[in-house]
Order: C-alpha cells, then structure tokens, then sequence
C-alpha cells in the first residue's frame, strides 16, 4: 500500500496510516518495511526502515469513568479501541459502545425532561456524541465540538456542554440543542479537570496546578486558585506537610 508523504521541510516528512489499516485481534504487532517510492516522473529516493506496527485497536485501555444517574451503571472510556464500557455494577455485565476516534471525556446528566444521558468527547474526532440511557441500542444524537478534549461537563439547566481541549489549551461552550459554540475562552496548559460550582465553571491545569474559574455565561475570568502554605493534604501520609506547600501539581480530577 503507498501512503503520501507530507513534506516539512528540506530534510522531513511523515505520513498517516490510514483507519482502514486492520490487524487480526489476536496478532499484537506486525514488523512492516517502509520504503521511499518516487512519484512518477520524479527522481528516484532512498532508503527504507523496519517498522513495527501495535495492534492497538485491539487492546483496550480504560481512560476515563463515569457513573450512571441512578448509579447502577458504570461507563469507561477506552480510546484504542473507540468504545465505551458499561458496566452493570450489580451484575458485573459487560456492554461495548462504539463511538468515534479515541473517547477522552465521560460524563452523565438527566436534562430538563429527567432522561438520563452519557456524553461522550473525543481526542481525534470532531464530536460530542449524545446516548440516551433510557433506550439502549439506540442511534447517538451527534454535535460537532473540538478534538483534543480531555475534559467534560454539561449544565442540563442551560442545555450546554463544556469541554476542555488541549490543541488549543481552551475551555469550550457547545449548546446541547443545536451544537454551536456559545464560547471560547483560552486557559492555562493542559486543561483538563472540569467542575461546575453554582453560576461557574472550574477548570484545572495539568501544566501549572491552578484552577479557573469562569463564568458559565460567557466564559469570562473569575478568579485563579494556587495552593499555597497551610493549605489542607488530605491522605497520602503527607498532612504534616501543609506549611510547606508551594503551588499545585497537575491537576485530574475537580
């Protein structure tokens, strides 16, 4: 199969596999051999590499969790391989949910009516996918929203959908009803943790240790949050240690 390269610059280039490229589940990883190949007409290139190919696809990686309205059911993200996990805490039974490329966010929510619901973002694909867990098996509702999301929360109230990415290092608005972007509003590296406190929104950095806060609004600033000194420690052994800290750490979870 030839793949085309995309040229950097004098002395680089990549390329993608495509996601039509599928491994046999039970094969880990394949050794391939890439060769340069001249476009017609061109000089021929040289050179050529062993690669070796990880079947990631069919090795799960539990990501991200969240819990059912009502608590019973529990659902983990695994990106390789593009599912989500619900999980019968009762029963222990297993249920796949497919989404798209690479499930980063979880969270559920009942909306004004009282049905419940998994929202579901992404890494790489451009979509926040809706299910209703009162009918299962049936079609996700589907509202762009940035890739690169690490973070998710939704207000049922105002019908919206906050998501924190990490290509551009924002905290985005996504109205539930029609999918458009309300707001956008740049925080610091690596957002990640979200936490919606009364009329705001909390977001953690996984760079700095701080959390914003910002109005659910219109994503304007409110106030930023560094421990410090005599700040409390709670578990870990290290309480006796409260005077001495300086700053946070990377925050993931709020």
């Amino acid at each position: 199969r030839e793949l085309p390269l995309k040229v950097v610059d004098a002395r680089h280039a990549y390329t993608r596999l495509p996601a039509g490229v599928a491994l046999p589940p039970g094969l880990p990883q394949v050794s391939v051999t890439a060769r340069l190949v001249a476009a017609p007409g061109g000089p021929a290139p040289e050179g050529e590499a062993r690669l070796d190919v990880v079947n990631d696809a069919a090795f799960p990686d539990l990501f991200a969790l969240a819990l059912a309205p009502e608590g019973g059911t529990a659902f983990i993200a695994s990106p390789p391989t593009d599912t989500v996990f619900a999980v019968e805490v009762a029963s222990g039974k297993v249920t796949a949910l497919k989404t798209a490329d690479g499930p980063s966010a979880l969270t559920t929510y009942r909306d004004s009516g009282g049905r419940p619901w998994l929202a579901v973002a992404h890494r790489f694909s451009p979509e926040l996918r809706l299910y209703a867990l009162d009918t299962p098996g049936s079609a996700p509702r589907v509202l762009p929203a940035p890739v690169g999301a690490m973070g998710l929360a939704v207000d049922a109230r105002g019908e919206v959908a906050f998501i924190a990415e990490q290509v551009w290092d924002t905290v985005r608005a996504v109205s539930l009803a029609d999918g458009r972007e309300r707001w956008s509003t740049a925080v610091d590296r690596n957002p990640q943790a979200l936490a919606p406190w009364r009329e705001l929104i909390a977001v953690g950095s996984l760079q700095t240790g701080q959390v914003e806060l910002l109005r659910q609004s219109d994503g304007g600033p409110v106030a930023t949050l560094v421990p410090g000194p005599g700040v409390p420690i709670v578990g870990g052994g290290t309480e006796g240690f409260s005077r001495q800290v300086i700053g946070g750490k990377g925050l993931r979870g709020l």
